[in-house]
């Protein structure tokens, strides 16, 4: 079976492939950052990191870039599958960049990220990469212990600005494959 349509614990990792995709995107993007982030680093900041990360004419320029995006829905019947969550990764030298992984609050602790970690370590090495690399805002505390329970550790942090006063500060973290 094609991995780009694997089901993993009655999981279906789909590419995104249409305009349509990246609208809906953008407003699932939407929707889990606001779930999310407001505690960690404020709403004002989440608001311009979803408009400098999750716009779509930015996920289209990531996408003429080379990155690859895809949905997470929990069903098998893909005309009924409503994407839960998504992810995005960019094969980099030298190892897979994991630019996104995010689930809706409803979907989180029953699973889910064991089996897109799975499934992002199969693509991996399948691009013959030995490694899958993320960064993480240091106050997510809940995402650094996902990480760490499945074996990435911090090899090194990062504040990055990317205008209007805002700031990254990141842990970078790899798991060798």
């Amino acid at each position: 079976m094609d991995r780009d349509s694997d089901f993993v614990n009655d999981v279906q990792i789909r590419p995104m492939e249409t305009d349509a995709d990246v609208d809906a995107l953008v407003g699932l993007a939407h929707r889990i950052w606001r779930e999310v982030f407001p505690p960690i680093i404020g709403p004002e900041q989440t608001e311009i990191m979803l408009e400098f990360y999750h716009s779509r004419e930015n996920i289209l320029e990531e996408i003429a870039g080379g990155a690859r995006y895809f949905f997470v829905c929990r069903s098998r019947d893909t005309t009924a599958a409503t994407p839960v969550g998504y992810l995005a990764y960019e094969i980099q030298e030298p190892y897979l960049f994991l630019s996104k992984i995010y689930l809706l609050a409803s979907e989180r602790g029953k699973g889910l990220s064991s089996a897109l970690f799975d499934w992002t370590y199969a693509e991996a090495r399948a691009a013959g990469k030995d490694r899958v690399h993320l960064h993480v805002n240091k106050g997510n505390a809940q995402a650094i212990e996902v990480y760490l329970h499945k074996g990435f550790t911090v090899v090194d942090e990062r504040l990055s600005p990317i205008g209007n006063g805002v700031v990254m500060d990141d842990y970078f973290m790899e798991k060798a494959l």
